[in-house]
């Protein structure tokens, strides 16, 4: 299996498992009332706010950390490449 392939296989499970996560957490979040779920939340305004909010921080976190980690990711291996180039 290519390099590439592995990648592509380890990001899918990656996500699957984060998904998961994910619902489990809002199943245990629901189930916690013997009422059941207060579907009247999903039409509440505030509620609908704070998902904006943290869906925007949640964006803008992963890309500021990819755009501050792609040059020193760059330069690294920039830096092997010469190393080996060099140890040879």
């Amino acid at each position: 299996m290519k390099a590439s392939g592995f990648l592509w296989v380890a990001g899918w499970i990656s996500l699957c498992l984060t998904l998961l996560i994910t619902v489990l957490a809002f199943q245990g979040l629901i189930g916690f009332s013997d009422e059941g779920p207060d579907w009247a939340l999903l039409d509440d305004s505030y509620f609908h706010s704070i998902l904006i909010f943290s869906l925007k921080q949640a964006l803008l976190s992963a890309v500021l950390s990819v755009a501050l980690a792609w040059p020193i990711a760059g330069r690294f291996i920039i830096f092997l490449i010469y190393r080996l180039i060099v140890a040879f």
